[in-house]
């Protein structure tokens, strides 16, 4: 009896530490699921509401080993930790102003969208910089002003502008498609978020109407083919 009750409790003890070790793969394996589908919809661009900082005199990056301050003209001194400071020219034209700017990283090279004032024109451009070379390898023209969100997936970033939604392949500097009507077909001014899921890009913009001389803002999804931008959705 007594030689019983011992194998009572050892099986007892084995069946708990089985349940212990199922839930605590459960649990795993959850987390890492939810953490898959948050990476699907690519790598997030840091935004650091750099438009509150005009007269600050850098907008401050971080990317793998370096520290990076890009001024307002297109200059870009780097440090790297451990290592030595140099700097990248961007921007060679001196009358251009940076107004705006997000940025990432793609294969160890920094993206940079900025967006750009010279007298009364606005635009924006993405970049891709070689930190290992130390040089500017592409330059792509993108969108207007208003830079919104981004995000970078696979070999691709989405972003968006003004009324403006593009794609670009980071490895040849090249836009894809782009959507370039949206205010003057919807009146979109910025967009808020953008979500890349499967084959679609969702994107949650702001639409301004006119009523009684006082203008409104709606939040309004739109619904893209992210390989060919065709749009599959637009709802409030």
């Amino acid at each position: 009896m007594y030689l019983n009750t011992n194998y009572f409790k050892f099986y007892f003890f084995l069946t708990i530490i089985g349940v212990m070790i199922f839930v605590n793969f459960s649990c795993t394996s959850r987390e890492k699921t939810e953490t898959a589908r948050h990476t699907v919809s690519g790598e997030k661009i840091s935004k650091d509401s750099l438009k509150q900082h005009i007269n600050f005199p850098g907008y401050q990056l971080k990317a793998s080993y370096y520290d990076m301050v890009l001024s307002g003209n297109g200059q870009l001194n780097v440090t790297e930790r451990g290592g030595e400071n140099f700097t990248i020219i961007i921007f060679h034209d001196t009358s251009l102003s940076i107004k705006a700017v997000e940025y990432g990283t793609y294969k160890k090279d920094l993206i940079i969208i900025c967006e750009l004032n010279k007298g009364r024109e606005e635009w924006s451009e993405v970049v891709r910089i070689s930190l290992n070379k130390r040089k500017v390898k592409w330059k792509t023209r993108f969108g207007s002003f208003n830079l919104s969100t981004a995000i970078i997936h696979d070999n691709y970033l989405y972003g968006s502008t003004l009324g403006y939604v593009g794609k670009v392949n980071l490895k040849k500097g090249k836009i894809v498609w782009q959507k370039d009507d949206l205010w003057e077909k919807y009146k979109v001014n910025n967009f808020e978020k953008i979500v890349l899921y499967n084959d679609t890009l969702a994107l949650i913009g702001r639409v301004y109407k006119m009523d009684n001389k006082t203008m409104t803002g709606e939040a309004v999804t739109f619904k893209y083919n992210k390989h060919n931008g065709r749009e599959i959705a637009k709802q409030q």
